[in-house]
């Protein structure tokens, strides 16, 4: 890049990736899946929402929807775009696609697939404490708990 005439131009690293998803989802009790997995980055289990990549031939809200069923047996039933961001602008060019989902029931005798993935329900005073405590620490999703906030969805 280079930022000026006579300027000598600059070179810049960064990773591409797929864009992501990541869903603050609600049942109809009100309860909040949140899932426990290990993350290698960071060597150690993380509690998170459920999350992952736009596969090739899917849209957002199709992965949105994917990926909440893959992690939690739930299917969504009315599905919110809270916007599109670029998580880490310095470093990673992705977008990140957050969405706010109210889901129906679960899927009958649903296993999770993934191995050593675990699914909780909390409660949305369950979850701020765990925000607070720093045991649900993804920077992330709690950009979209607070994207959930500031747009007035009620969460509890």
């Amino acid at each position: 890049m280079q930022f000026s005439a006579g300027a000598a131009p600059e070179l810049y690293h960064f990773v591409g990736q797929a864009d992501y998803v990541h869903v603050l989802a609600q049942t109809e009790n009100g309860l909040i899946p949140v899932v426990r997995q290990y993350r290698p980055c960071v060597e150690a289990f993380t509690w998170e929402f459920p999350a992952g990549t736009v596969d090739a031939g899917e849209n957002p809200e199709e992965a949105a929807r994917r990926e909440l069923l893959e992690e939690t047996g739930l299917h969504a039933c009315e599905v919110a775009s809270l916007g599109s961001y670029y998580p880490d602008t310095g470093r990673v060019e992705v977008i990140s696609h957050a969405f706010y989902v109210r889901c129906g029931t679960a899927v009958p005798g649903y296993a999770c697939e993934e191995e050593g993935l675990t699914v909780r329900y909390v409660t949305h005073v369950e979850l701020k404490d765990m925000m607070v405590t720093g045991e649900f620490r993804h920077q992330l999703h709690v950009a979209l708990y607070a994207a959930a906030i500031l747009r007035g969805i009620d969460l509890g």
